[in-house]
């Protein structure tokens, strides 16, 4: 008998080494209703699926533990913004500083495809249009991909193309094993499971004939041809429940709503369902609605001399298992006949908002972990998504160390403390190397309790971890514009190239937070004069004081400006000096500038460049600071970066 091999265990690390950083906004709204309220995941659809996103508060009914609780607030979140205030492509965004305070959320969805549980090269009309979904997400989706159960997989990802590409190339690897009996699935588990003396009679009577009387051990080798038949199915809903099981722990790290797109050829459970409670409360606790697309088996296979016995018997035996699994993970079994174009289309819609309801709770509702829950909507033509149980389980032991580890992983960002970060490129060592600054900023509108634990992650653009580190910091509170900050600045050699720095901070009290910063480590080579990043601050009362900031913030009436020059040989700086302007905009006329000083020693490559700019006559407002690069009379870089007047001196 031929078992699938049992690989599961890798998954918990494919879905821990998320890749490619997602702008979110927060994640849960806070109710500010003035009682204790259960926070419900709610979906509310018309019969095509398109959410309805304007039920009050008061068309909500839900009853917990058949208890009718008042719905206190209903909001309505999309999670696909309108095209046109869809962000640019990642690639034409420059980034001089990230904030997560402005980052906007996207869809999380993961693509299963049980691989094993579709016949051999069949379903590749429904990859196809599973490609065709993906192309129809947007720049803040982040799709991951599974093939089960060989494992393969890609992390979340914006790349939409690579997903869609790798998902329409997929097909069936499943293969109905050859067999001494011609025996229905369903024939199998009444004989084998159920113990139906009467259907064994009958498979007896079709498989041995004539040859009854004088082969007594016919029925016994019926028997256990279907006991093999269901070990297999077995092996397989094992191999299946340990699948989803990771999947679903893993992305309980992640905060927000997820969707697992399951496409399977189907599930039998048998008698054995006694996970399906399991799956429910990892699916609740993940905050994962679970749609299964089911590939269906060709009728008639001209491989085969004879037909399947119990083809619709059997079919719905594999549908069952699905059916199931959906209906306790708030999700829905789909059909996927020859066109499955129009149930993804439907799919995508369904997934572009839900409802966050605050429940009021009570006292006695902490006596318990889990409770029954059923929500309905007094809306005519309107279907509810809802789960079968709310949780109270406070996740109150989890360590600091846990919970940054949680935060880099995630593709998600938290926003309990607000978090801006900025980096600054130079050229590094002789051996390619660049010299990184980061510069990053917590707080502000919001109170930090005590120190805080600082911790983060560099990826690269296939989402492997580069370097990380972790540090505390104890200093004072900077008074910012913004309100009162913490800052942290750290040094790091990279290689040249893309990268995405994801910074994680929790406090004393708990507060966390989160941000995602994509930038390029980059060698600038403007021969024969090469340059670094611009670096701006407002100019310190005392020397010595510099520390980069995130963004330059003016009210002194000077802007200091920094930057470097390398070049082959000393003598190529003879010729070589620095104008610092500054303009409304990139391109505007200047309204302020000053000459730069070149500083460092005359016998290496590289000098210091500092200018100081008089700003004083400038109104408060957004301004540009460019720094042009001249070799005689010759212009030979330009580098710009925003910075803020914020008062007068």
């Amino acid at each position: 008998m031929r078992r699938p091999k049992l690989v599961w265990t890798g998954l918990l690390f494919v879905l821990a080494t998320v890749a490619v950083s997602a702008q979110e906004p927060p994640q849960r709204p806070t109710f500010r209703s003035g009682v204790d309220v259960i926070e419900v995941d709610v979906t509310v659809i018309d019969g095509d699926g398109r959410p309805i996103p304007d039920v009050d508060a008061s068309e909500f009914t839900v009853r917990v533990d058949g208890d009718e609780r008042r719905v206190v607030q209903a909001q309505f979140i999309w999670l696909r913004p309108p095209q046109e205030s869809l962000p640019p492509p990642l690639e034409s965004q420059q980034f001089f500083f990230t904030t997560n305070t402005e980052q906007r959320r996207g869809r999380l969805i993961v693509i299963a495809v049980d691989e094993e549980s579709i016949l051999f090269g069949e379903g590749r009309h429904v990859m196809r249009a599973a490609g065709d979904f993906v192309d129809q997400l947007t720049p803040l989706d982040r799709v991951a991909l599974m093939a089960l159960p060989t494992g393969q997989y890609i992390d979340f990802t914006s790349d939409l193309d690579r997903v869609r590409e790798e998902v329409a190339g997929m097909a069936g690897r499943g293969s109905r094993v050859r067999r001494n009996l011609n025996m229905g699935l369903f024939e199998a588990y009444q004989i084998s499971e159920y113990r139906d003396t009467d259907m064994q009679e009958v498979v007896t009577t079709r498989e041995c004939g004539e040859l009854l009387d004088r082969d007594f051990g016919c029925a016994n080798r019926v028997f256990i041809e279907a006991r093999s038949i269901v070990e297999e199915e077995r092996f397989h809903a094992l191999n299946t429940r340990r699948g989803l099981e990771a999947i679903l722990r893993a992305l309980s790290d992640y905060e927000g709503p997820k969707a697992l797109v399951w496409i399977a050829g189907g599930l039998v459970l048998g008698r054995e369902q006694a996970f399906l409670a399991e799956i429910e409360e990892l699916a609740a606790a993940s905050r994962t609605t679970v749609y299964a697309l089911k590939v269906d088996a060709p009728q008639i296979d001209t491989s085969e001399q004879t037909s399947p016995p119990s083809p619709q018997e059997d079919d719905r035996m594999r549908e069952a298992g699905l059916q199931a699994v959906t209906a306790i993970a708030r999700g829905e079994l789909m059909r996927a006949h020859y066109n499955p174009g129009p149930i993804f289309e439907r799919l995508e819609r369904e997934l572009s908002g839900y409802y966050l309801l605050g429940v009021e709770a009570r006292p006695e509702d902490r006596d318990e972990e889990r409770r029954g829950i059923d929500v309905s909507v007094r809306r005519e033509g309107a279907r509810v998504r809802a789960r079968r149980e709310v949780s109270f389980a406070a996740d109150t032991d989890v360590s600091v160390d846990e919970s940054l580890a949680r935060m880099l992983r995630s593709p998600v960002v938290t926003t309990d403390l607000p978090v801006r970060v900025a980096t600054y490129a130079y050229r590094g060592a002789d051996d390619g190397s660049v010299r990184v600054m980061v510069a990053a900023e917590v707080g502000g509108e919001v109170e930090i309790a005590s120190d805080l634990t600082v911790a983060f992650a560099l990826r690269d653009p296939e989402g492997t971890v580069v370097s990380t580190g972790k540090r505390s910091i104890a200093a004072a509170l900077a008074v910012t514009p913004a309100g009162p900050v913490r800052r942290y600045t750290a040094p790091m050699m990279v290689g040249p190239g893309d990268y995405t720095l994801r910074i994680a901070v929790v406090d004393g009290a708990g507060q966390r937070g989160s941000v995602h910063h994509p930038f390029r480590a980059e060698r600038r080579s403007n021969a024969p004069l090469a340059v670094g990043d611009l670096t701006l601050a407002e100019r310190p009362s005392t020397p010595g004081e510099f520390q980069t900031p995130v963004e330059a913030r003016v009210s002194s009436g000077w802007l200091l400006a920094y930057t470097e020059l390398y070049a082959d040989g000393s003598s190529t700086f003879d010729q070589a000096r620095v104008v610092v302007e500054v303009a409304d905009d990139e391109s505007g006329p200047a309204r302020a500038s000053a000459d730069a000083i070149l500083g460092g020693s005359t016998d290496t490559p590289r000098r210091f460049v500092s200018a100081q700019v008089a700003v004083d006559h400038l109104p408060p407002g957004r301004y540009v600071a460019r720094a042009r690069v001249m070799r005689a009379s010759d212009e030979v870089a330009r580098l710009h970066r925003p910075f803020r007047i914020t008062g007068s001196p």
